[in-house]
């Protein structure tokens, strides 16, 4: 545990994940990361903070680790995400995999294909438990898989290379969770569940949706987005609506997926009628909705306006140019 000001958090977390992807980037589908951020008022008491912290590690991965991804995509990559192949020559060829959970998550999987001299290829650490045949494939062999229950069955792994769009992979995803401690009883709400918040739609998030996060407040509080007022206004009448509809988890990833159900279109609705100062085209619209209906956007605006206490764009803007 590590004692930061507020708003240094993120940017510390995101070099942790940074870090994390390169240094574990062939083996982070069976070596998961776990990083969490309690705030909390300087007047709190900073036992209550430390017991809180320490309930966020005792994260119980539960059965995350049986859970099966979909392969969406295989491709070669030669652009990568800032910093990831700084300092190291493995990132030289690199694998880029993208892959679906059942609960239509997506992350993009960046494989090292190089040793560490950039040149000689990597034909011993990058594999992934994989559940679908493999008798047509070169590099594969058999393993004990990291199962929840302690299962002494041995699964096929196969080379990352080979993997092909359609594939059902076992992955234990990185994931990133934060609790802000309004009152000191509130330490007690850090409680997970098979890897899931009881209390929570979408927590704990997957490592890979720290840019989901900074993307959603880049659109809704921009130069073009909306006041802290309107912002406050929006959260308010979606989060009123999922309180008294209440919408099963089921209903709204399969809205999301078709765009279709009356939550989703409430949420697009609001969202369109939103006092924009220029409004968003319609993908980012529907991006928007798809963040409203799961909850990420209800934590975004806690996190960076309730927790951060950022302004939006726009107020910044008029402040400066009174």
């Amino acid at each position: 545990m590590a004692l930061l000001p507020a708003e240094c958090t993120l940017d510390v977390i995101h070099s942790l994940k940074t870090k994390y992807e390169r240094e574990m980037g062939k083996v982070r589908n069976r070596l998961p990361l776990h990083l969490g951020a309690i705030y909390f008022h300087r007047r709190t008491p900073l036992r209550a903070a430390v017991d809180a912290g320490r309930r966020m590690l005792k994260y119980d991965l539960g059965c995350a680790k049986d859970q099966l991804w979909t392969v969406e995509s295989i491709e070669q990559k030669l652009s990568l995400p800032s910093g990831l192949a700084t300092g190291t020559q493995q990132f030289d060829q690199t694998i880029a995999v993208t892959i679906k959970n059942d609960d239509d998550r997506c992350l993009t999987w960046y494989v090292p294909a190089k040793m560490g001299d950039g040149q000689t290829p990597d034909k011993w650490y990058p594999y992934i438990f994989i559940q679908n045949d493999v008798s047509d494939r070169q590099h594969t062999f058999k393993a004990l898989p990291p199962k929840s229950d302690g299962s002494n069955e041995k699964c096929w792994l196969v080379h990352a290379e080979e993997l092909r769009a359609g594939d059902r992979v076992y992955f234990t995803s990185a994931t990133f969770d934060f609790q802000w401690l309004d009152s000191a009883g509130e330490r007690f709400e850090i409680a997970y569940n098979n890897g899931k918040r009881p209390n929570h739609l979408i927590r704990p998030f997957l490592l890979d949706e720290l840019t989901t996060i900074r993307k959603a407040w880049d659109t809704i509080a921009g130069n073009n987005g909306l006041t802290a007022n309107q912002i406050y206004a929006l959260r308010d009448l979606i989060e009123i609506k999922r309180e008294n509809w209440k919408p099963s988890a089921d209903n709204w990833e399969q809205d999301c997926q078709q765009q279709t159900g009356m939550f989703w279109l409430f949420c697009r609705d609001a969202i369109n009628n939103a006092n924009w100062k220029s409004k968003p085209e319609k993908e980012s619209v529907f991006q928007l909705t798809d963040w409203a209906v799961s909850g990420l956007l209800a934590d975004v605006i806690q996190l960076y306006m309730g927790v951060m206490k950022q302004k939006p764009q726009r107020e910044e803007n008029n402040e400066q140019s009174e």
